[in-house]
This record gives structure tokens, sequence and C-alpha cells, in this order.
């Protein structure tokens, strides 16, 4: 397989500690009201396109219709800065006459046969519905049979989740709103024997597939890849759009839930201060409340514009932000409510009571 850089295929292509007990002191308080909104896992991988570009991925030119078709964008996200946009149009016809325009993700292929991961995407349609007709947007295949194993599909304003190997299934289906995102987890047990396999599907943060044996792989010493983008019908007749945001793998559910990379409401900030934007510039709408305040418009996002620097917010509690946050009232807080500024030190042990609040989803939606 041919592996082309981003840049020839592609149109578009802290500084300082957060204080520990205050950190710990805020996930104490989360755990015992039952919030369940912080993640305290990594993901094992990441192409959730905060790079700028599409550096994450495997860019395979017999997946590309038209490879100026799948852009980097900013003005429709799911979280973070960067989500993916995808078009395709009638004509748009990839190398081995398929319409499509996919990007692919290949994990190492020894960690198959009997592993267990956990995978997530959000989803976004334009503003028109897709046209009547099949459309395979997330889907694993088997290298070398490629050959589908399981797929996320598309049909008209509706989703379809099947499994293909041994029996043909399809385990779910929901609407697809146009305009709208939409997240999934999806948790397997890779094996080539049904009565090991199995599937389980989150759809925006419920479970619309219990754990269900199945086939997942074509064989011990077959690995799978992924896919992520627009294969379609050669019948449509229109120009279709999909954004993708928020693509992740790990080994466990709260290693690639929505916000595992980043601030506690759901980006991938770095700069401490639990919100969007990683230069932490304060912007309010960044901070998770859209409330413009005295205490949320300062550059650095805090009163005196450091997280955790010593003065302020570092050894003396800082004051609650005018939107009613809670952040601030805790040592080490930074004046808003966008989260506990720890994003970036190792997570203390926690006890049973928070990890159970840890299976929920953080959702921010924006775009």
């Amino acid at each position: 397989m041919l592996v082309l850089s981003s840049a020839s295929t592609l149109r578009d292509v802290t500084a300082r500690r957060p204080n520990l007990i205050a950190c710990t002191t805020a996930l104490y308080l989360l755990g015992a009201v039952g919030l369940s909104s912080v993640a305290s896992a990594a993901p094992e991988w990441e192409g959730d396109f905060e790079t700028g570009d599409f550096s994450q991925w495997v860019l395979d030119p017999s997946n590309f219709g038209n490879q100026n078709g799948v852009t980097v964008v900013q003005d429709v996200v799911h979280e973070g800065q960067y989500a993916a946009r995808v078009e395709l149009a009638p004509g748009d016809v990839a190398p081995g006459g398929l319409t499509r325009n996919e990007l692919e993700y290949s994990p190492n292929p020894d960690t198959f046969e009997g592993s267990e991961r956990y995978y997530a995407i959000a989803l976004r349609a334009g503003e028109e519905p897709f046209a009547n007709d099949w459309h395979s947007l997330w889907y694993w295949e088997g290298n070398p049979v490629f050959s589908p194993v399981m797929t996320l599909n598309a049909t008209g304003a509706q989703f379809q989740f099947r499994t293909i190997l041994g029996t043909d299934q399809e385990l779910w289906s929901a609407p697809f709103t146009p305009g709208q995102w939409h997240e999934f987890v999806l948790h397997v047990l890779w094996s080539a024997d049904p009565a090991v396999g199995f599937v389980e599907l989150y759809y925006d943060g419920e479970v619309v597939v219990p754990v269900t044996g199945a086939q997942t792989m074509h064989g011990p010493q077959v690995p799978n890849f992924m896919h992520a983008g627009m294969l379609r019908s050669e019948n449509i007749g229109v120009t279709e759009v999909l954004y993708i945001d928020a693509v992740r793998s790990g080994a466990t559910l709260q290693d690639v839930m929505p916000g595992a990379d980043g601030g506690s409401d759901g980006g991938s900030d770095t700069s401490g201060d639990g919100d969007d934007n990683p230069s932490g510039d304060g912007t309010p709408a960044d901070d998770g409340d859209g409330t413009t305040g005295s205490s949320d418009a300062g550059p650095g996002d805090g009163a005196d514009n450091e997280p955790d620097d010593g003065a302020t917010d570092g050894t003396t509690p800082g004051t609650a932000g005018t939107d009613g946050g809670s952040d601030g009232a805790n040592a080490g807080g930074d004046d808003d409510d966008g989260g506990c500024s720890c994003q970036s030190s190792p997570m203390p042990p926690a006890p049973l009571w928070l990890g159970l609040g840890l299976l929920g989803f953080i959702r921010r939606r924006r775009g």
C-alpha cells in the first residue's frame, strides 16, 4: 500500500504544573456529588485533527476519488479547534472504481486476536440529509482480505450498525439528523471465533447495542484496519458533506470518552484552564459558560492571568466566576468554571465512586 504524506495529498494542510492538592480536592467533590465529566486516562491513538492536518492518519490514494474533497476545518467542530470535512460529489471515483473519500487508521497488526479495545468517533452530516441510498461512514475490514467485518452505514436520514461475518446482521438503527453531531463508541473483542468475539455500541452516551457475540476477524492471522469518511452508492447524483471529529482508540472506555485528550469540557486544551483554547486566552465562550464577566475576561483565563502561579490562584483560593462556576472557589482555581486545571498532572488514585462516575460522557457540541 502506498502511503503519501499529508502535505502531498491535501489542500489544507504547561508551562506551569497545576496544584495537585487543588486537583485532588476538586475530583473528590465531583465524585461525591455523582458528576461524570472527568476523564482519567489517555487514548492509545488519536485522529482528532488537532494537529491542524492529517498527519495522524494514513492517506492511501486508493481511498480518494478526489483528494481535494477532504480538508481540515475550524468552522464546524465537535471539540477542540479542528475537524475534518469530507465532500463527495458525483464522479469522485477512486482508482478501484468506488465512489469514496476516506481516511484510514491501521493499528499494530499484532494487537488483534483476543484483544479488547474501544474506538470513538463523532459524525455530523452537512445541512442536507443524505440521499436515500447506502453510505458507509465508519467501518473495519480485514487486511489483506479487504472485506468488511462491521460497518456504520447511513441510508437517507437513518444510521445502521451491522456486523458482516458469519451472519450479516443489522444490530441497531436510529435517525441521522443533518447539522447535528452524534457520538459513537465501539467496544470490540477481536476474534475469529464468534463464541469469543463481541461488539458493543454507544450512541450519544447511551448503550444501544449491548455486548453481542460476533465474529470480528476473518481469521486469527488477519488483522483489521479502519476507514472513516464516505464510501457510497455510485447511483447517488448529488454532492454530500460529512464532518468527522474526536476519533480515538484505547484500552478502556475512559480512554476514548469525549474530552479524554484535554479540558474537562471536552476540548483539547493544553493551557491548564479547562477550556478549548490551547493558548488559554480566557475567551468567555471557550470556558463553557458563555458569560462575559470580569472573572473570565482577562488573558490567561484568570483574574491574575496565570493558572497556578503561586500568586492569587496557586496557594490562595480564587474567586468564583461571575457565572456561578465553582472552579475558582478552590485553592489553585483560576476564576472560571472551565475545569480544575489538572489535566496536565498525573491523575491521583480515585476511589470506586469516582470510577463509576467516569462512565458518563462529556458532551459539548459546537458548530
